[in-house]
C-alpha cells in the first residue's frame, strides 16, 4: 500500500473497502495509470489537483470522470459496489496520482503554485491533515529547486560530483623458483652417466654447466614474463582509471558550469525584481501602476513581474510583489474586497488593457474546475461572462474576501504554474 493512500484511507476519505486489499490494489494501479497521463500532459496536473482538493467537486468534473475510468479499467465491477460515482474515493486516487507525478521539480512547482492560494478558498474535510502534510513536502521541494543558484555549493560539491576512484591494484606474480629435488636428481643422473666406480669422465663438467645454465636461463625467462604480464595489467588499470577520471572531471565541470549559469540568472532575477519594485513602472503598458485602476494595476503588476524573472521563482519574489502592491494608493493588506466585487471591478475596467496584452494568456478549459487565475482570464476576455457561474466553478464563495496584495500573489503563482505546464508539453 502506498503511504498517501493508506493515510487517506485511515482518515476516512476512502470507504467501502471492507478490508479488501484487492480493491485497494486496484486503486493503486488506477492512480499509477493517471499519474502517467499527468506526466505526459502537464496542464492536466492543474485540473487534477483542483478537483482532488475540493470536497464539493461535482461528480461530472472531467478529472473525476478520468479517475473513475482509470479505476474501472482495473475494477470492471466497481459500480456493483459503488452504485453512485464515489467522488471521495476518486479524489483520493487523484491526490495519489498527483503525488506520484512529482518526479521532477517542475511538476512539483506546478502543483504547489496552483494550490498555495487555493486552499484558503476551500474547506477541506477529514483529509485535511494528510493533504497539508503532502503540500508541505511539495512547498519545500519547489523552494529548494527555485533557490539553486542563490546559494553557494557545499564544500563537498566537487568531491561528490567527481566521485571516488578505485586505487590501482598492482598485480603480483609468483616468481619462478628452482625445484631443488628435481635439480638434484638431474645432477645425480648426469653424474651417474659420466662416472664408473668413482672415476669421472672429462665430459661431466660440460654437462653440469649445461644443466645449470639451462636452469638459470629458465629462471630469467620466467621472471621476465611475469614482470611483463604484471606491467601490462597495471598499465591497463591505470589507463582505465585515467579514462574514468577524465569522464568524472568533465561531468563535474559541466555541472559546475550549470550552477554558475543558475547563479548568474538568480542574481539577475534579484536585480530585475528589486528595480521593478522600486520603479513601479509597467514596461508592457508604458505607464506607472499608479495611473491604472487598482484592480487592473494588480493584474498587470503580477504579469509584468513574472516576465522579468525566470521560472520557477523563489517564494520571496511573490512576497516582493505583494509588498509592491501594498504601496499603491488604498491597496493595502488591510483593505479587502469580496471575490465578486474584485471580479466586477476587473470586468468594468478591462478596456484599460490592450487586446494584444490580453491575448498573451493561455485560456482556461471550458469545463472543469477553475483557479483564481482562470477566473481573471475569463472575466478580462469576456465582459458579458457570468461571474457568479464562474466563481461556482472554483468551489469558492463569491463572498470570500482577500486583499489586493494577496490577490496579486495568487495570480502570480497560478499564472506561473500555467506557463510552466505549457513549457514542458
Amino acid at each position: 500500500m502506498t503511504d498517501l493512500l493508506t493515510q487517506l484511507l485511515n482518515a476516512g476519505l476512502i470507504d467501502k473497502l471492507d478490508g479488501n486489499d484487492d480493491r485497494f490494489t486496484k486503486m493503486e494501479k488506477a492512480a499509477e495509470a493517471i499519474a502517467q497521463e499527468l506526466r505526459e500532459q502537464p496542464p492536466l496536473l492543474i485540473r487534477a489537483i483542483l478537483a482532488a482538493l475540493d470536497p464539493n467537486i461535482p461528480p461530472d468534473d472531467p478529472a473525476i470522470v478520468q479517475a473513475e475510468q482509470a479505476l474501472i479499467g482495473q475494477w470492471p465491477t466497481m459500480r456493483s459496489v459503488h452504485t453512485d460515482r464515489p467522488v471521495n474515493l476518486l479524489r483520493a486516487i487523484l491526490l495519489e496520482a498527483c503525488n506520484q507525478a512529482t518526479d521532477d521539480y517542475t511538476k512539483v512547482a506546478i502543483l504547489w503554485l496552483t494550490v498555495a492560494n487555493t486552499l484558503p478558498m476551500l474547506r477541506l474535510g477529514k483529509e485535511e491533515a494528510v493533504v497539508l502534510q503532502m503540500l508541505e513536502v511539495w512547498a519545500r521541494r519547489s523552494e529548494e529547486n527555485a533557490l539553486i543558484g542563490l546559494t553557494t555549493p557545499s564544500k563537498n560539491y566537487l568531491q561528490a560530483t567527481i566521485g571516488k576512484l578505485e586505487p590501482i591494484e598492482l598485480t603480483t606474480h609468483e616468481l619462478y623458483k628452482v625445484d631443488q629435488d628435481s635439480l638434484i636428481n638431474t645432477i645425480r643422473t648426469s653424474f651417474s652417466n659420466n662416472s664408473y666406480h668413482g672415476v669421472q669422465y672429462n665430459g661431466f663438467h660440460e654437462n653440469m654447466a649445461h644443466i645449470l645454465t639451462t636452469e638459470i636461463n629458465g629462471c630469467s625467462e620466467a621472471l621476465h614474463d611475469g614482470l611483463h604480464e604484471s606491467q601490462t595489467e597495471t598499465n591497463q588499470q591505470l589507463q582505465n582509471n585515467l579514462i574514468e577520471l577524465s569522464e568524472s572531471v568533465n561531468k563535474a565541470l559541466t555541472s559546475q558550469q550549470h550552477w554558475v549559469i543558475k547563479t548568474q540568472q538568480a542574481g539577475q532575477i534579484c536585480l530585475n525584481a528589486l528595480w521593478w519594485s522600486e520603479a513601479l513602472y509597467s514596461s508592457s503598458l508604458t505607464c506607472s501602476y499608479r495611473e491604472l485602476p487598482q484592480a487592473i494595476a494588480t493584474v498587470v503588476m503580477a504579469i509584468d513581474l513574472l516576465n522579468e524573472v525566470t521560472k520557477p521563482t523563489p517564494a520571496s519574489v511573490g512576497y516582493l510583489l505583494a509588498e509592491a502592491v501594498n504601496r499603491l494608493p488604498e491597496a493595502g493588506f488591510d483593505r479587502k474586497l469580496t471575490l465578486q466585487d474584485l471580479l466586477a471591478a476587473l470586468a468594468k475596467n478591462r478596456t484599460k488593457l490592450p487586446k494584444t496584452w490580453l491575448e498573451t494568456f493561455i485560456p482556461p478549459p471550458e469545463i472543469g474546475r477553475l483557479s483564481l487565475r482562470d477566473l481573471v482570464v475569463l472575466v478580462l476576455a469576456n465582459p458579458t461572462f457570468d461571474i457568479a457561474a464562474a466563481i461556482k466553478r472554483t468551489g469558492a464563495s463569491g463572498e470570500f474576501e482577500l486583499s489586493l496584495p494577496k490577490f496579486a500573489h495568487a495570480l502570480f503563482r497560478q499564472e506561473q504554474a500555467v506557463q510552466l505546464a505549457g513549457s514542458i508539453q
